[in-house]
């Protein structure tokens, strides 16, 4: 933008052109998208995709801007009860229930100051369900090389990437509890901040087991833990 804070250019960037974002399709079936793509492209057409995309704000690195965004779904299920009408007749009633928002990927793109595309990634999300909405894919710059973490069911998933190399693959790391023997039920309510240097903060809620004689059985615990990549 100039200083009048008016558009000098738009540059648009269609998801099939994105190298990793056949992997991280997740309602259709990788082979027949493909295959979708390459006729509407020989027609001359170009397909589009409708996603629900959470954007982080704008990272500026280096003179270049670094976008990251999570793809997610409404995801519902249905219920069905059975009433009567005034002569006993019995009547199915289906409604649907609303169970969070499912997270499938996290995009992270690099673009120079004339909008050209410099390299881009995409990371599976694997089993986050939530009622909110929230940044869920943590970043850490380590000079080239970038951290992508989250958080979720008592595991702290990272990857590392130098662009759209893998430098280091997926791992998870388990979230460590007070006490020997602890087996984790639950885990809800969990985040991941960046806090300084290469630190992050985990925090969330726990219901928890242990048979240890000295231990409550169960319990319900707040966790605030320090994360530390090396």
């Amino acid at each position: 933008m100039d200083s009048a804070d008016s558009i000098i250019f738009t540059k648009f960037y269609n998801f099939s052109e994105f190298t990793n974002f056949y992997i991280n399709a997740y309602s259709i079936n990788t082979l027949k998208l493909k295959k979708k793509v390459a006729r509407q492209k020989n027609k001359g057409k170009e397909i589009t995709f409708e996603y629900d995309l959470l954007f982080h704000d704008v990272i500026v690195r280096d003179s270049n801007y670094i976008v990251i965004a999570e793809a997610y779904y409404p995801e519902y299920h249905t219920q069905f009860y059975t009433t009567y009408d005034y002569y006993g007749r019995p009547i199915t009633i289906t409604y649907q229930i609303f169970d969070g928002y499912r997270y499938t990927s996290a995009l992270i793109a690099c673009f120079n100051d004339k909008g050209d595309l410099q390299w881009e990634y995409s990371l599976k999300i694997w089993d986050i369900l939530s009622y909110n909405l929230s940044e869920r894919v943590k970043v850490l710059f380590d000079e080239q090389d970038i951290v992508l973490a989250y958080a979720n069911e008592g595991n702290i998933t990272s990857i590392v990437i130098r662009g759209n190399q893998i430098i280091s693959g997926r791992e998870n790391y388990p979230i460590e509890t007070n006490y020997p023997n602890d087996k984790l039920i639950t885990d809800f309510n969990s985040s991941l901040e960046y806090w300084y240097d290469n630190y992050f903060i985990s925090y969330g809620y726990q219901k928890i087991k242990n048979f240890r004689e000295d231990v409550p059985n169960k319990r319900q615990v707040f966790y605030f833990n320090k994360i530390a990549f090396r």
